[in-house]
């Protein structure tokens, strides 16, 4: 993702998440954001913080 292209799937966003979530952490520590845009962003970091490889994985019966 440091090319700034899309991210073709999940699982390649969840490679890049540690850097990714670094950036996004800068974003809100920037002060353009209003406090809700930062409380936005913060929930999707909790949520994206608890995806884990398991998650990504086909299901059992596909």
């Amino acid at each position: 993702m440091e090319d700034e292209t899309r991210v073709a799937d999940l699982v390649e966003y969840f490679q890049a998440w540690p850097s990714e979530r670094e950036r996004v952490l800068s974003i809100i520590a920037s002060g353009k954001l209003n406090n809700l845009e930062c409380k936005s962003i913060e929930s999707m970091i909790f949520i994206i913080d608890r995806i884990g490889p398991q998650d990504l994985a086909p299901p059992e019966d596909a």
